[in-house]
């Protein structure tokens, strides 16, 4: 009888933490899901419904007219092609520039090693406002290595590259661009799993450390290659800071999206702000569609290569 007991209150007590752990899920997924569903909603929404108080989540006209203002207002084609050549170019040049760098801090022996990779670790957790600051000055007079200061001796003045495609394209060839160090550590934990033994053999067969990167290492590393893509890609075609910044002669997707309210609220327009906030709600759909896209196309991929990269 005893047993008995014991068996039905350990049966108990894991059906009650089974309904726990779901309760607690699902309150992470209503957290989650809830701006996403609320944008989707007034998004879709007829401008007569936006003021209906039974109208909760479900519209009951669709509409799309608000999606062709957001379409029209945000000049989405130009719009998206710039953003999209921004970040594909930068992402290009941070898989090349944050591959090197892990490479050099799995392989190679070098002063103040472990203090430089802390310092890049540490950069992880600073926000893009508190250096902004100091990056806006770096690139308003411009002085890596000393070029700035020979242009000085003919100009008289220290170059700037800010508001130019550079301001944007340096840092990320340099492996400073969004979130570049921690592109650098995806790197260095997957290359440390890499048998040294490759190395040997092609080090043994004449070859060089650049080559032997370049043609061992990464024909094998595929899968951090394309977690850093995916995430640098998405990063920075959302970024409604570092672009906005350091290029503000381009618009791109966020300034763009930021810039229906301004468009209809403060220069005065037929919309209400109810109805301009609705039109926003569209244009952040229009934003979240090609990453979106491109996520679910390569969502196996993505999976595959985070569990092979090791991260957690």
């Amino acid at each position: 009888m005893e047993k008995t007991l014991k068996a039905a209150g350990s049966h108990a007590f894991r059906i009650a933490a089974r309904i726990v752990k779901i309760f607690v899920v699902l309150c992470f997924c209503f957290v989650i899901f809830y701006p996403l569903l609320y944008m989707l909603s007034q998004a879709f929404r007829d401008f007569s419904d936006l003021y209906d108080p039974s109208v909760v989540w479900i519209p009951k006209h669709y509409t799309l007219e608000t999606f062709r203002i957001a379409f029209d207002t945000m000049d989405y084609i130009p719009t998206a092609l710039t953003t999209g050549f921004i970040a594909i170019a930068c992402t290009l040049l941070q898989l090349i520039s944050c591959s090197l760098a892990g490479y050099g801090f799995a392989r190679f022996r070098f002063p103040f090693k472990r203090l430089l990779f802390a310092v890049c670790l540490f950069s992880t957790v600073v926000p893009m406002q508190m250096i902004s600051i100091p990056s806006f000055m770096e690139l308003r007079y411009f002085n890596l290595l000393g070029i700035g200061s020979l242009v000085k001796l003919f100009t008289g003045e220290l170059p700037g590259i800010n508001n130019t495609i550079w301001a944007v394209l340096l840092p990320a060839l340099l492996a400073n661009g969004i979130r570049g160090s921690m592109y650098i550590y995806i790197f260095r934990q997957f290359f440390r799993g890499i048998p040294m033994d490759l190395e040997d053999a092609a080090y043994i067969d004449g070859a060089g450390p650049m080559s032997t990167f370049v043609r061992i290492i990464m024909p094998n590393a595929g899968a951090p290659f394309l977690v850093v893509f995916i995430l640098s890609l998405i990063w920075y075609w959302n970024d409604g800071i570092y672009v906005t910044l350091f290029y503000t002669t381009e618009h791109i997707m966020s300034s763009k999206l930021l810039g229906i309210l301004s468009a209809f609220v403060v220069t005065g327009s037929q919309y209400t702000i109810t109805e301009t906030l609705a039109i926003q709600q569209a244009g952040a759909v229009l934003m979240i569609l090609p990453p979106l896209l491109l996520f679910l196309f390569l969502q196996r991929f993505f999976v595959e290569s985070i569990d092979k990269t090791g991260l957690k």
